[in-house]
């Protein structure tokens, strides 16, 4: 069942790729396709707003998908760190499964050093204004590979008739990048800090896996955090990763920064290693 459900990931036609070493430019590359290659085979786990048809939801701390904003800087094949076996590599986009392991790992680049936050992670050319990665895969594809490894999502966040936080389970994140000297991890938490304090985020992240909903023009099924909200520090009904605490998205109201002494210079290519705990 996994295997299959793998090969629905790769659409049949795409094989899973070599491992691929080293690289020396450490830069972001490759703008991911703009439509997600799982959009015809999203799983079941993923909630739709309505068993048929369903309008966008109306909380206002949803938008619409931005317009791209960048441009990619480097070869879309050239790795920056060693990814040995026994890393697989999923489709085109820049996302490697272990199943051994049960992690999930993705390349980005560093976007924002500095500043407020809503989101820790985003997909590439989706809302870098306020997130310190650009990921170069889907939303909807971390998700799905995360229930192929077994791990169920909880809810998102829920705002009316009362806050109930994010559910389900819990995430580690961990930063991995080339430098002069070698490799270096870091925990995602230490690269964000709550806001005017030197105090780093002391919370994991909980999959609670985003919604759905179903395009009345043509059909489409469309999963909201494609657009965005990825791996969140505001709570957004429409994030696949959220905090388990309350956090606003109002301008005023944000209480996470960029700890900008511990994050890689701008562009620096990244890997962010998933780790789902029971």
């Amino acid at each position: 069942m996994f295997i299959k459900f793998l090969t629905t990931i790769c659409l049949c036609t795409i094989p899973l790729l070599p491992c691929q070493e080293t690289a020396t430019d450490t830069k972001s590359p490759a703008v991911p396709p703009t439509e997600s290659p799982l959009s015809s085979v999203l799983p079941s786990s993923m909630k739709s707003s309505t068993d048929s048809v369903a309008e966008p939801p109306t909380d206002p701390a949803v938008e619409s998908p931005p317009e791209p904003k960048s441009q990619p800087v480097v070869d879309e094949e050239k790795q920056s760190i060693k990814i040995e076996h026994p890393w697989k590599r999923l489709g085109k986009n820049q996302i490697w499964i272990n199943q051994t392991t049960k992690q999930v790992m993705v390349r980005g680049s560093i976007c924002l050093r500095k500043g407020a936050l809503e989101m820790f992670a985003c997909p590439l050319q989706t809302k870098e204004h306020e997130s310190i990665i650009a990921v170069e895969a889907q939303s909807s594809e971390i998700h799905a590979t995360l229930v192929a490894l077994g791990f169920e999502p909880g809810n998102p966040v829920q705002w009316q008739p009362e806050h109930k936080p994010v559910s389900g389970p819990k995430i580690k994140i961990e930063v991995r990048w080339h430098t002069e000297t070698g490799e270096k991890t870091a925990d995602a938490k230490s690269f964000v800090r709550k806001s005017g304090t030197a105090e780093t985020l002391d919370t994991d992240w909980v999959f609670g896996g985003s919604t759905i909903f179903i395009d009345r023009v043509d059909g489409r099924q469309i999963y909201y955090a494609d657009s965005g909200e990825m791996i969140c520090l505001s709570n957004f009904p429409t994030a696949m990763m959220d905090v388990p605490i309350q956090s606003s998205d109002s301008a005023d109201g944000l209480i996470f920064e960029a700890n900008t002494e511990v994050i890689p210079a701008t562009n620096t290519q990244v890997y962010l290693i998933i780790t789902p705990r029971r």
